[in-house]
Order: structure tokens, then C-alpha cells, then sequence
């Protein structure tokens, strides 16, 4: 069967900051390089009867080097920053210095194992020391990533915020299952510390990003064991979650509780072109308030989430964006809207008019209307006026 996603590589990654069940204990010898195919093998064929999935036909371990992952996985893909690094400067979650590709270098630098097809990548160096019940977590981990891959047909999802809920399945079975590993050989699972800083800059948001597959995706797949065991967390590859909305509110993936898409203002100015368009997600708005107001605003203010839909426009060295959000309510929408506001005077945003201000030459617009927020941002006033009087 051809899979989708054959080109795709599964990374895990650890941080100083954040266990994700990979802490590291150094307390044992290097491993011989040749035993990690041996230890691979056996770890995939046992997690492939625990998982109750077919295993590989062709399965490969190679045993690879830091240095090698940053030389064949540190280069960035594609020409430019993504559409959704656009759209965080649009929206104040990062400044304008910010790069996108340090940041995408330095996060590979954390990689321990990964997977492509049917292949498992070891990165030596970072597990040539490990516990071993990390060591075989890892190996789980990795080998239930190649489950996946060799039992559904997987496509990558259109939008922000659909693919962080495929991810948070596709790393919360693999979390889940290997913990389960463990503790059919006798280990206790290591504590898992969620990665929740105090002070949250612009790349500490950008990490909680980055890591909501793995902060919600274990919960969310135990949550499905538990209500229909392995059968239920397979059929969700047939039936992924649509939203991080569902995988922080598990049940209502149960339920099936979808979310609107809103329509945009029509924004046809010459010399304008549309660059893409993206759906951000409840998590993506928790984060972003979080990164202004803290978690405790953020998290009531984006709670009563019901759809959104966003815009980026570019002109010369222009930009514009058209953020649409709607809300379970006229009160969910209010307190979203209060918590932007905040979010703009925290971030230094000079009120210029109602519900329109300046932030270091980013002009950020407002528009309540019912159960509905509408975001503006632009560099250019002039273009920003024209849309709130089309929209008006």
C-alpha cells in the first residue's frame, strides 16, 4: 500500500526544560553500534504485538551522528519563512528579528531517534548514554511511528491547526504505546514535567508550539484506549481529529463538535495578491494570548473557541492580514476580544483610535461583532483603513 506520507520523517526531540519521557541518565556504557539493530528489532517486533498492528516487511536501523542529522536534516525546506511565521509577526508572537530558520536549526539539534518509511534513525551521540528503559522508550516510540506508517494511509492536513491535531495523535499513540512497553517489561515510565515557563518570550511560545503534539497528544490517545481500546485509537487514523480544539477537549471528538469556517472581508486593493490562507486553532490563540497575558487569561479567553479562519496579503514590502474568529458565544467572543486588546497594550501598542493601534509600525484593528472577533494587522495604515471601511 503507498503511504502519503513516505517522505515524512517523525522526529523526537528532549529539552533541558521538558522530560518528554526522554530524560537523560548517565549512567551506562556506550553501546556497541551493532547491538542497536539488535535492540531495535526486538523492541519493534514486541511493540508490534502490544500495538496489535503488522510490522514492517522491510525494516532498517541505521545508526547515525549528530553531526550527520544537522548536515541532512538541519538545511531548511523551501525558499523563505512558512505563511504561519508570517502570520506570528502579523499577530505580535514574534518580533521582527526573529528567524525562523535558527530556530528550525537549533530545534533539530535536540533529536534522538527519528523514523522515515521503514527506516529508524539512531542519533548515537544522543543516546549512547541513556537509562535503559529511556533507551527502549525511545526505540518504542520510534518503532510505533513506523507502525503507523506501514498500517494507514496518512494524509498531511490543509490547515495550522488540523495538523497539530494529526500530530497530537500521531505522538500521543506513539508516547502512549511505548509507555505501555514499559510497563509490560517491568519499568515505571518516566515522569513526564510539562513544559510550562514562567517567563514566556517569543521563543518559548514558539516551543510550546512546537510541543503540543506531545504535551496533549498521550492524553488524548489514552483518552481514546480507555473509551474503546486499540480499535478506537486506529480508527481515529481514519478519522483524525479535525481540530486542537478536539484533542484538548477529547470528548468532544467523541462527539464530534466541529467549528465553523468564517468569511472573510473581500480585500481586492491593485497591487495586493493573497499569499496563502490558514486555520490557527484554539491552541494557537491560547499560546499567543499566553505569550502577552499569561496562561490563566489565555486559557479562559480561548476556551469557548469556535472556528477562525486567516488571510495574508503582501504588497511590495507590504503586508496585511485578515484574521476572521468566531465563538460558542457573545460572551466567549467578548473575552477573547478584551484578552486581545490586553495582549496589544502589553506588547506596547499605542491606542490611535477605537480598537486600532500601533505597535512599532504594526497597526492592529479589532472588529466585535456578536459572537464574532475580526483581527486586523497591517505596516500599512492606509491599506488597513480601506479594509475596516469595506468590511464596515
Amino acid at each position: 500500500m503507498r503511504k502519503k506520507w513516505a517522505a515524512t520523517l517523525i522526529l523526537i526531540v528532549t529539552l533541558s526544560t521538558f522530560t518528554l519521557a526522554f530524560t537523560l541518565s548517565y549512567t551506562q556504557h556506550v553501546q556497541p553500534r551493532e547491538k542497536y539493530e539488535e535492540l531495535a528489532s526486538e523492541v519493534m517486533a514486541e511493540i508490534s504485538k502490544l500495538r496489535k498492528l503488522n510490522p514492517p516487511e522491510d525494516f532498517k536501523v541505521e545508526v547515525v551522528s549528530s553531526g550527520w542529522v544537522e548536515e541532512h536534516w538541519g538545511k531548511p525546506q523551501g525558499v523563505g519563512e512558512p505563511l504561519e511565521w508570517k502570520i506570528y509577526r502579523a499577530l505580535l508572537l514574534v518580533p521582527a528579528e526573529a528567524s525562523h530558520r535558527e530556530f528550525e536549526r537549533e530545534w533539530i539539534g535536540h533529536i534522538m531517534a527519528a523514523s522515515s518509511g521503514e527506516t529508524l534513525y539512531i542519533v548515537a551521540d544522543m543516546v549512547e548514554e541513556a537509562e535503559e528503559k529511556v533507551l527502549r522508550r525511545t526505540l518504542a516510540h520510534e518503532s510505533v511511528h513506523i507502525l503507523q506508517y506501514v498500517n494507514f494511509e496518512i494524509a498531511k492536513p490543509e490547515t495550522h491547526d488540523a495538523e497539530q491535531a494529526l500530530n497530537a495523535l500521531i505522538e500521543g499513540d506513539a508516547d502512549f504505546s511505548a509507555d505501555m512497553f514499559l510497563k509490560a517489561e517491568g519499568f515505571k515510565p518516566p515522569e513526564k514535567e510539562p513544559f510550562k515557563p514562567e517567563k514566556l518570550g517569543y521563543r518559548e511560545a514558539l516551543i510550546l508550539i512546537k510541543l503540543f503534539p506531545y504535551q496533549y497528544g498521550e492524553r488524548f490517545a489514552g483518552f481514546l484506549h480507555e473509551h474503546g481500546g486499540w480499535s478506537l485509537l486506529d480508527e481515529a487514523y481514519r478519522n483524525p481529529p479535525s481540530s486542537t480544539e478536539q484533542v484538548i477537549h477529547p470528548e468532544k471528538y467523541l462527539q464530534g463538535e466541529g467549528f465553523e469556517k468564517p468569511e472573510l472581508p473581500v480585500f481586492e486593493e491593485e497591487g495586493w495578491k493573497l499569499l496563502g490562507e490558514n486555520r490557527l486553532g484554539e491552541y494557537f490563540i491560547y499560546v499567543l494570548l499566553a505569550r502577552w497575558v499569561g496562561y490563566e487569561t489565555a486559557e479562559k479567553a480561548s476556551q469557548g473557541w469556535n472556528g477562525d479562519w486567516a488571510a495574508y496579503y503582501t504588497a511590495d514590502e507590504g503586508f496585511l492580514l485578515v484574521w476572521a474568529t468566531t465563538w460558542d458565544s457573545g460572551k466567549d467572543a467578548e473575552e477573547f476580544c478584551q484578552a486581545t486588546a490586553e495582549m496589544v497594550n502589553a506588547a506596547g501598542g499605542v491606542e490611535i483610535a477605537e480598537n486600532l493601534w500601533e505597535v512599532e509600525g504594526v497597526f492592529i484593528a479589532l472588529k466585535p461583532s456578536g459572537s464574532r472577533v475580526d483581527v486586523f494587522s497591517s505596516n500599512s495604515l492606509e491599506a488597513l483603513e480601506r479594509l475596516l471601511e469595506s468590511a464596515s
